[in-house]
Formats: structure tokens, sequence, C-alpha cells
């Protein structure tokens, strides 16, 4: 069942910064009805075997092995335009990095407050 974005933005994100792009991550599939045109929305399949653990893909709608959300301010660089991908789980470099804090939403998407 797919979730409403307002619903999100006081719970607790993953913080990954891609390609020098902060972003919040959440397992839930949400309602892209429900998102303002400003948010940028991205879906991760779990293309591993650790059960959805690991980012996989992130690509713009994900229906099978759908591991979670993630959402940004700024739109992401597709490194694998032949794919329709933005990054996939074979890239050597990984072009994100995992922050050690949580963040509410809200505070990755509207730092100067909603």
């Amino acid at each position: 069942m797919a979730v409403i974005f307002d619903s999100l933005l006081d719970k607790n994100v993953d913080v990954y910064v891609i390609d020098g792009i902060e972003t919040g991550y959440i397992d839930v599939r949400l309602d892209r009805r429900s998102v303002p045109d400003d948010i940028y929305v991205y879906e991760v399949r779990d293309t591993s075997s650790d059960g959805g653990w690991y980012i996989g893909n992130v690509e713009d709608f994900v229906l099978v092995n759908h591991a979670g959300t993630i959402f940004s301010r700024k739109p992401l660089r597709m490194l694998h335009p032949e794919y329709n991908v933005y990054i996939d789980l074979s890239d050597e470099n990984e072009p994100w990095r995992l922050l050690p804090e949580q963040k509410i939403l809200k505070e990755i998407l509207f730092p100067d407050g909603i």
C-alpha cells in the first residue's frame, strides 16, 4: 500500500549524499500523486540478496523488488541513461555516502521551514 507524502515529513530517514546531493531514504512505497512538484522522487530496486539493506538500482519507478523511496530537492544525475537508471548496483565507485545520523525528512526537503 502506498503512503501519502505529508505523512512522511516527520519521519526519521536515512541520509545519503548521492553525487553531492543530500537525499532522504525510507523503505516505503509512495503515492506519487501526493508529492509537490518541486520535490524529486526516486525508487530503489533491491538487486541483491541482502533484503534491501543496501542501495541497489535507483530508478524513476520500480514495480518488482521495490526496496524504498529516495527524496531530494535537486535532481540526481542519471549515470546510466542507456538503462534509464540513476545508480546501478554494479557501479565500481559508489556515488553515494550514508551519513551516520538520520534526519527528519522535512529537515532535508524544507531546511528553511514549510
